[in-house]
């Protein structure tokens, strides 16, 4: 019998069952490894590659590309003078450090977003490589953007660096608060306060707010609170700037409202808000009305969260925020249970221990009545009754 395996060779003649063990030959997988380093105050990201960290490869020769991925080129590209390459042996001496320009690695119609470095050939030996460059950074987005960025082996290996880029000039958020509060007859309704940042000098065009009010799905059946017609307020907006509101209700039942902010120029409506020379906070305040049926369906455990999703939008890119508000009727939920624990001598039950468990208690006071046939049990007085209850008063049992 012969067995080959690259350069491994066993050879041999028997009968039986023999084992043999062969070396597999080694698969070649030099280390590659990236992080990045980025300067909040100007953009600049300072990128390091590390080749063949443990220095077990020679990697003379291979080559290596560094790639910005599509959907982030519009925020960075390459600056700087080109890549600085070190080379260290295995005791982690530093025996070489060369610049090497844009010009030599990169091509003109991609020079921006990705380059490409050969180890030279005469490197041969087992070293490692570390490489440094850097990324100009340009969000000008409202939001913040990821900066994402590759680099791979020839030979397969690959590492990628991602870097979140917030605008120098300032960033959208947006906040959302709820509040239980009540009319002037003691009715209970839903106060919602949704905040949201103008920076200084930056032009919000097609902004729009879009609130999904609360909603609860019953019983397949949908329950959604809705909008107390002209019960907005809103803060924050220049001279000239208003808006339009309008409540809509989606084809599965659900309770909208969306804001467009504008103003006019020339006689013509833009749908956008102006710019300032300062930063400034936009303020939009509302109730909402329970759904009736939603709260008659509640207690202190279940439906009670009335939740509230409001998106702001402007140039294109979106941002969420949500609030959740606590509001249910006082509808206790009771459980009763029975357990034999003393039995006679033919095994009947002799006394039987009852548990009648109250969940969702609200208010100072609540009365159970318990009726039972008297025919056959006798209720037994020197026990009495053995009540306990849960930290928050709520539960008892």
């Amino acid at each position: 019998m012969m067995l080959n395996a690259t350069t491994n060779t066993v050879t041999g003649n028997w009968s039986g069952n023999n084992t043999v063990s062969v070396n597999k030959p080694e698969v070649y997988n030099p280390s590659i490894s990236k992080r990045a380093s980025l300067n909040n105050s100007n953009h600049e990201i300072t990128y390091t590659i590390t080749l063949n960290e443990d220095c077990k490869y020679d990697i003379s020769g291979r080559t290596i590309t560094d790639t910005v991925v599509s959907g982030s080129r519009r925020f960075g590209k390459y600056s700087g003078g080109g890549i600085t390459v070190q080379i260290y042996d295995s005791t982690n001496t530093l025996l070489g450090s060369t610049p090497v320009p844009w010009s030599a690695i990169t091509a003109e119609d991609s020079k921006d977003y990705t380059w490409a470095y050969t180890i030279p050939a005469e490197h041969q030996g087992n070293y490692k490589y570390v490489i440094t460059y850097t990324v100009q950074g340009d969000n000008r987005e409202i939001t913040g953007a990821n900066f994402n960025n590759d680099v791979i082996y020839d030979t397969g290996g690959k590492a990628s660096s991602s870097v979140r880029l917030i605008p120098l000039d300032g960033v959208l958020n947006i906040n959302k608060q709820g509040t239980v509060v009540t009319d002037a007859v003691g009715k209970r309704q839903i106060q919602w306060t949704v905040s949201f940042s103008v920076p200084a000098n930056k032009e919000y065009t097609n902004c729009t707010l879009k609130d999904t009010l609360p909603y609860q799905q019953i019983d397949n059946e949908l329950y959604s609170d809705s909008y107390i017609e002209g019960s907005e307020q809103i803060s924050g907006l220049l001279d000239g700037e208003n808006y339009e509101i309008d409540s809509s209700t989606t084809s599965d039942g659900k309770n909208e409202l969306t804001v467009k902010f504008y103003y006019m120029e020339n006689g013509q409506k833009k749908m956008n808000l102006k710019v300032s020379d300062q930063a400034r906070t936009i303020q939009f305040t509302y109730l909402t009305e329970p759904n009736e049926k939603w709260l008659a369906n509640s207690n202190v455990l279940t439906n009670k969260s009335h939740k509230n999703s409001a998106t702001i939008s402007a140039r294109g890119q979106n941002l969420t925020a949500n609030a959740t508000v606590e509001l249910y009727e006082n509808n206790p939920d009771i459980t009763k249970s029975a357990e034999v624990i003393e039995k006679d001598e033919n095994g009947n039950a002799k006394v039987i221990q009852y548990n009648v468990t109250v969940l969702g208690i609200e208010g100072d006071s609540i009365k159970i009545t318990d009726e039972f046939n008297k025919e056959h049990l006798i209720y037994d007085a020197a026990q009495g009754l053995q009540v306990s209850y849960s930290d928050d008063g709520k539960t008892f049992t």
